[in-house]
């Protein structure tokens, strides 16, 4: 992590040294060409990158994943950590995975033919089953396994915020 935040740090100041101005908003490095008039951005996301080095750092299996949780979270309109802070309390990071799923789904009773398929499925029914449909973050959680254990919202949004900030 030390080590893609140094790239981080003299990309922004090679980056300075052409006359582009620099923004990190969401964990996204947005780089504003203001030496044109066309005013391009380019967008740097390493939102990908703190999750799969969260999961590298753990010895979680679920690392080299954080792309496909990023883009599933941001087809379905979810926080970016939601995925893998849920894989993370319900199976330590796909430590303790049960039938391809990763997740918990369903009392780990479905299997998934594969992660891919797993994080595709969870991530689209977490925004679009009725009972997650135009709710926050907590409320899903709620509805996930909070009605069993009252305490695991709080437990998922904690990993979320360890993960990083939203």
């Amino acid at each position: 992590m030390k080590k893609f935040k140094n790239i981080i740090v003299i990309l922004i100041i090679i980056i300075s040294l052409l006359g582009l101005s620099t923004k990190v908003i969401n964990n996204k490095l947005k780089i504003t060409d203001s030496f044109f008039t066309t005013k391009e951005e380019v967008v740097i996301d390493n939102r990908a990158n703190i999750i799969d080095e969260y999961f590298k750092s753990r010895n979680m299996p679920l690392a080299g994943y954080g792309s496909m949780m990023i883009e599933v979270a941001d087809k379905n309109g979810l926080d970016w950590r939601l995925l893998p802070a849920i894989s993370i309390r319900e199976t330590s990071g796909g430590k303790h995975m049960c039938k391809t799923n990763p997740f918990g789904w369903g009392s780990c009773k479905i299997g998934f033919k594969s992660v891919e398929e797993a994080i595709e499925t969870v991530g689209y029914k977490l925004a679009n089953l009725p009972v997650y449909k135009g709710t926050t973050t907590e409320d899903k959680l709620y509805h996930y396994n909070g009605t069993v254990l009252t305490s695991y919202p709080q437990e998922v949004i904690s990993i979320m915020n360890s993960i990083g900030s939203k």
